[in-house]
């Protein structure tokens, strides 16, 4: 039963460390989440130090006609408790103490420090696998599954982008793989947030949904799309380097937060949902989808 010490003070702005017991049987879940938190919390497996303690119960003597459990935890046990945690990577610093044999210690120690992604072109490869594996679930109208693909996907690139090995992959892969990393985030926000329009659909008149739920699946739609957004802006994959954005890429961006602004009924927001459609329609004049919503966005906005 480890428990975990993590600061991530790049975050917070000094160090803040926090505690958990944890059962084996919730290493699972709990190795989720965490993986989950370094998208959300930038640099956190960079600047935090991660310390593992293997059943800390047993530092504390009881009777001595109690069993102090000593003879469960074997090294094989220990391996079998400590396994999720040997899928978490990238951490500076790592540290494993309690009852722990020093071979698993410094095995699950390397494990954790090693870098998770190493070949920018078997990145590349699997991206582009995952993002079509999407598209095939989308085409047959497996919304849910579709989304669940592309955001997979694009938690991992955010995660990979804030790892320790960045600045390598970079390096071996130069501009050029920057560009098709650039490309293949950007579409997978789109993606997904065009799952998530879908599923509340550009016309529904559906007011047996309750708003709570109405409001989160917009919140989620411009998530998406926000980090489609960032991957245009000057530095975010690499200092000094700004990806140039392909047109039909940019134009959905914008009409996409047109929608997005349609179909929730945002009224505060029509003036804006007017400017993001022109904008899409300077970038591609002659698409027939993208004038077709401008239409439906006047009608919406004279409306009022």
């Amino acid at each position: 039963m480890p428990s975990a010490y993590g600061g991530p003070s790049s975050h917070v702005g000094a160090s803040q460390p926090a505690s958990v017991v944890i059962l084996g049987q919730q290493l699972e879940k709990f190795c989720g989440s965490f993986e989950m938190a370094k998208t959300i919390v930038p640099g956190l497996a960079k600047n935090a130090t991660f310390i593992i303690t293997v059943a800390p119960m047993l530092a504390h003597k009881g009777p001595w006609y109690q069993d102090d459990l000593t003879d469960f935890f074997s090294e094989v046990t220990q391996r079998d408790l400590l396994w999720e945690l040997t899928g978490l990577r990238d951490f500076k610093k790592v540290e494993v103490h309690g009852h722990v044999s020093p071979d698993v210690a410094t095995e699950l120690k390397g494990l954790m420090m090693l870098e998770k992604w190493n070949d920018p072109h078997r990145i590349i490869k699997l991206m582009r696998e995952s993002k079509d594996r999407g598209a095939q679930l989308y085409r047959e109208g497996r919304l849910m599954e579709a989304f669940s693909t592309w955001g997979t996907s694009m938690h991992e690139i955010d995660r990979m982008r804030e790892g320790t090995s960045w600045a390598k992959l970079i390096k071996i892969g130069g501009e050029p793989w920057i560009d098709q990393m650039a490309e293949l985030q950007c579409s997978l926000g789109l993606n997904s947030a065009q799952v998530n329009i879908m599923k509340w659909g550009p016309d529904s008149k559906n007011e047996s949904i309750p708003r709570a739920i109405r409001q989160s699946y917009k919140n989620l739609t411009l998530a998406c799309l926000e980090t489609s957004a960032k991957c245009i802006e000057p530095g975010h994959w690499k200092e000094g380097y700004t990806w140039v954005c392909p047109t039909m890429l940019q134009a959905k961006i914008l009409y996409r937060r047109a929608v997005c602004i349609r179909t929730w009924g945002d009224r505060l927001q029509a003036v804006y949902a007017l400017e993001l459609i022109r904008g899409a329609i300077s970038l591609v004049p002659n698409d027939p989808v993208v004038r077709k919503e401008a239409e439906a966005i006047v009608m919406w906005a004279g409306g009022m």
